[in-house]
């Protein structure tokens, strides 16, 4: 495997990135977790790259290993754990753990 592009953070899912295409879809957390995660320390690099810690989610282009999309995420979110293609899904919906739509929703 053949290294595309490089992060000022740590990339996390459960299986990888997702790919669909030629695009891969990059969940990446706040390297402030590294220890935990056993991974190297990232601050060397950053400070080298004049880069920060953030946390978000990135969309790769395979063919080019250009950078098409990324959004990052703040506030009170520190990590993305993992990033889960739908394919098919137009209008896709996150319903709340305190609300009473859980309730209402069957799944089969």
């Amino acid at each position: 495997m053949d290294e595309l592009r490089r992060w000022p953070s740590v990339q996390r899912s459960r299986g990888g990135p997702e790919l669909t295409d030629h695009y891969a879809f990059v969940g990446i957390l706040n390297s402030r977790h590294k220890q935990a995660l056993g991974v190297p320390p990232l601050e060397d690099h950053l400070t080298r790259e004049g880069a920060s810690r953030r946390c978000g989610r990135t969309v790769v282009d395979l063919k080019t290993g250009d950078l098409v999309h990324s959004v990052t995420v703040g506030g009170i979110v520190e990590d993305i754990y993992d990033i889960l293609m739908l394919p098919g899904v137009q209008r896709p919906i996150a319903l709340g753990s305190k609300t009473d739509d859980t309730r209402r929703v069957i799944s089969i």
